[in-house]
């Protein structure tokens, strides 16, 4: 499997545009093939110029997602966009990882409840890095991410989006991994590049 440290970086690399769909105006995506059997799907965060990010964050009111149970509206409806563009494409693999950075991070994590729900015994992880919470009072999308090979989310002591909104309302659905040594600054602690920094450090 690919490493974590190797997974931010990619995480990094999709915030520039050469996604495989953009879907409900602004969930962006990448399918990107990997040796050994495994397909990765990447997704970016929060595009500081893109109302659309901004407004899908700031939908944080519980909705019922069908199979997943009640999430942050933002997230589970763009994640559900994303499921119904991609799940009628997605062939046969060994590995499916899904990844993301802050937006991107929650998006992911959404996915993989979903996967879970509509492929079950389909082999997946999920690595979120500095995602915002995702599940409402919700104990079974714990129990949906749990089907997965390894679902891992990753927080930067210092990085205040890991921990919106509030628990105990609202959870990420993992237990948070707390890395890195804050800078002061919330803005540069949450910086996918640091994540991949500290993680290489970590040798994961």
């Amino acid at each position: 499997m690919i490493s974590h440290a190797e997974l931010a970086g990619i995480a990094a690399t999709v915030y520039r545009p050469k996604w495989s769909a953009v879907v409900a105006g602004d969930v962006r995506y990448a399918l990107l093939p990997r040796s050994g059997g495994e397909l990765v799907i990447a997704l970016p965060g929060t595009h500081p110029d893109d109302l659309l990010d901004w407004m899908r964050d700031a939908r944080f009111l519980p909705v019922w997602l069908g199979g997943v149970g009640a999430v942050h509206a933002g997230f589970g409806a763009g994640a559900a966009a994303a499921w119904r563009r991609m799940a009628p494409i997605l062939g046969p693999h060994d590995l499916i990882t899904i990844i993301g950075h802050s937006l991107g991070g929650s998006l992911a994590l959404g996915l993989g409840a979903l996967l879970a729900v509509a492929r079950p015994g389909v082999r997946f992880r999920v690595v979120a890095f500095a995602p915002a919470r995702v599940a409402f009072l919700n104990p079974w999308f714990h129990h949906l991410l749990s089907r997965g090979a390894e679902v891992v989310v990753y927080a930067r002591r210092g990085d205040i989006v890991p921990m919106v909104p509030f628990r105990p309302l609202y959870t990420h659905g993992a237990r948070a991994t707390l890395i890195g040594v804050s800078h002061l600054d919330p803005i540069e602690d949450h910086a996918i590049d640091l994540y991949a920094a500290d993680l290489a450090r970590l040798g994961v």
